[in-house]
C-alpha cells in the first residue's frame, strides 16, 4: 500500500513540475480549450437509438450528440 501511495505522489509531483514549465500563454490556451469543450458538452443532448434488427448496420445502436441550437434530424 505504501509503495502505490509513493508512486501516486511521485507522479503527481512530476505532473506539477511539468505544468510549471509551461508559459502563461500555453496555460491560457489549454484552459480556453477546456472551457470551450465544457461549454459545448454542457449544452449537448445525448440520445441513443436502440438496436433494431430491421435497421441498417450504420444506424443500429448508435449514440448521437446534438447541440441544443441544432434541429434534430
Amino acid at each position: 500500500m505504501d509503495k502505490t501511495d509513493k508512486t501516486f505522489d511521485e507522479a503527481e509531483i512530476e505532473l506539477l513540475k511539468e505544468a510549471l514549465k509551461r508559459t502563461y500563454k500555453e496555460r491560457f490556451e489549454m484552459a480556453t480549450r477546456l472551457y470551450k469543450v465544457q461549454m459545448t458538452m454542457s449544452k449537448a443532448i445525448i440520445t441513443h437509438k436502440p438496436f433494431s434488427p430491421h435497421a441498417s448496420a450504420e444506424t443500429a445502436g448508435r449514440y448521437s450528440i446534438y447541440h441544443q441550437t441544432n434541429s434534430k434530424p
